[in-house]
């Protein structure tokens, strides 16, 4: 992955500079001494010197995705890791006015996107589900420009910091039945100390949901539980929702907008295609 943000820099700045007739080479090596010395013409250098997560945009919320073609499947997958990519930028020419021309350019066509754009974007970058940010000249809190010159045993000269931040996805994403209903129990808490006895429920409420299903299409939709008299969730689908139900048999009225309503019998708790009320 990191070889393939590599090429879409390249390519960004081939093209944005611009580039033509190959007259700057784009190179990511450890500018070493002896690198230097061994260039030809004048050089834009991306040496990638570190890599580590980012931290401030880590979460622990899964990502889930309903998936099959009736939707009772979902896809779960943790969240990717972010990782900031850091870059360290320098010119190299024969006349330092060519070197500071060319950092400048440079400055120019990075400080135009936040992101890379994505006609960039090869391999498994274009998978990415976030932006692939760029952040230029920010240092925050690590300059690393003391020092970096004389472990490279070359010359001080003019460093541009860039920081990409990318996501990579780690984990196997696994597949589980879609939750349609909810079960929410109250009574004794297990495992505590001094009950012997088995947990007895008091009261348990329920969260059930379905599909309405029409051979028409329809511009509008409502539903409601009779019984409670309250308008139930629905979405532009025909999926809705109910919350907060004691078990019983109950009564869901669906009006498409025309004619009548209609009328359909429910009993919760029930297999969750129990829920699906067919026009």
């Amino acid at each position: 992955m990191i070889d393939e943000l590599d090429e879409s820099l390249r390519e960004l700045l081939t093209r944005d500079l611009p580039i033509t007739a190959n007259e700057i080479d784009i190179a990511f090596n450890q500018p070493t001494r002896e690198w230097a010395s061994r260039l030809s013409r004048p050089t834009l250098n991306l040496f990638m010197h570190d890599v580590r997560e980012n931290n401030r945009l880590r979460t622990q919320q899964p990502y889930l995705g309903v998936s099959g073609s009736n939707g009772i499947s979902a896809t779960i997958s943790p969240n990717p890791v972010r990782l900031d990519v850091h870059y360290m930028i320098t010119a190299w020419a024969n006349d330092p006015g060519d070197e500071h021309r060319l950092l400048g350019r440079t400055l120019m066509v990075l400080y135009r996107y936040h992101a890379l754009p994505q006609e960039f974007l090869t391999g498994a970058l274009l998978d990415q589900d976030f932006d692939i940010l760029l952040k230029v000249a920010q240092y925050d809190q690590r300059d690393i420009r003391r020092d970096i010159w004389s472990m490279l045993d070359n010359e001080m000269r003019p460093i541009v910091d860039l920081t990409v931040t990318l996501a990579i996805e780690p984990y196997a994403e696994w597949t589980v039945p879609l939750v349609r209903t909810t079960d929410i129990g109250f009574g004794a808490p297990l495992g505590v100390r001094g009950i012997d006895s088995p947990v007895q429920v008091t009261d348990r409420f329920f969260s059930v949901g379905g599909t309405v299903h029409s051979p028409v299409p329809f511009t509008h939709l409502s539903v409601q539980l009779v019984e409670l008299a309250v308008p139930v969730t629905v979405a532009p689908n025909g999926r809705y929702s109910i919350r907060n139900l004691r078990a019983g048999v109950y009564t869901v009225e669906v009006w498409t907008g025309e004619g009548a309503p209609t009328q359909h019998t429910i009993v919760v708790p029930s297999p969750p295609s129990e829920y699906d009320i067919y026009l």
